[in-house]
């Protein structure tokens, strides 16, 4: 069996989320494996680092490729992006038989992008538009609230059945900051931490734009919510799942 290490960016827009899902529906995983089969007449499984979810954009998602074809990394990457959907681009492989996706990750870096103006149309499909106005100040204040270890169960999507339940919700955040992009004429919010849950990174930064954009709500809603464990789904809002991109990930 041959392994390769893939460094994959795509536009999530119009999938529904990395992970390969067997009723057919739409996803990152799903079109890799199937151009795969159809390019170089072989199965391959396929396991990435992180398992964005619908509407989900990466520039560094992480994955490894498993096949009884071999080829040349160099001619695999070229032949494999020939095939590829636009959206989808291959921005590297090599040959590695002892990496596995999951295993010595340092930190990852989520980025999520937000307009406070029209967005150009080249960059629309890659943040969330505000209509409304937004106090940076406190939306900063906000976010800062989330560094360090916590307890994050009421800022993820837990469901019945698929073990979630039973996961260790206290996750550390690493750090958060606020910077303008100004080729894309957005406010940038970049996360770092080790590991995060499903809607996480989402319900995080819509909390924190609910509170800079509601002259009604002050950090003391986050606050108990990470040290009462209040759940906070049925009053305060998700970012939209087109601001969201997986940047990077590093390993040890």
């Amino acid at each position: 069996m041959n392994q390769y290490k893939l460094l994959i960016s795509y536009d999530g827009t119009g999938y529904h989320g990395w992970q390969f899902q067997k009723n057919q529906q739409h996803t990152i995983a799903g079109v890799l494996i199937r151009t795969f089969k159809k390019t170089f007449g072989h199965e391959c499984s396929l396991l990435g680092a992180s398992r964005t979810d619908a509407g989900v954009h990466a520039y560094g998602q992480v994955a490894c490729l498993r096949s009884v074809f071999s080829l040349d990394a160099k001619l695999l990457l070229d032949g494999f992006n020939r095939a590829l959907p636009n959206e989808i681009l291959i921005r590297d492989i090599e040959k590695d038989n002892e990496f596995h996706p999951h295993v010595g990750v340092v930190q990852k870096k989520y980025v999520y992008h937000f307009f406070t103006q029209t967005p150009l149309p080249f960059y629309h499909r890659f943040g969330y538009f505000i209509d409304q106005k937004c106090d940076l100040k406190k939306l900063e204040s906000a976010l800062r609230l989330f560094i360090g270890t916590h307890d994050f169960r009421s800022f993820i999507t837990i469901q019945q059945g698929d073990g979630s339940e039973e996961k260790e919700t206290t996750l550390t955040i690493d750090d958060i900051s606020l910077s303008f992009i100004s080729q894309m004429g957005a406010y940038r919010i970049t996360i770092l931490g080790k590991s995060f849950m499903r809607h996480m990174i989402r319900r995080i930064v819509g909390a924190s734009l609910e509170i800079a954009c509601r002259d009604t709500l002050e950090n003391s809603v986050i606050i108990k919510a990470l040290e009462e464990k209040k759940l906070l789904r049925p009053s305060l809002f998700t970012a939209p799942s087109q601001g969201l991109t997986l940047h990077s990930i590093f390993y040890d």
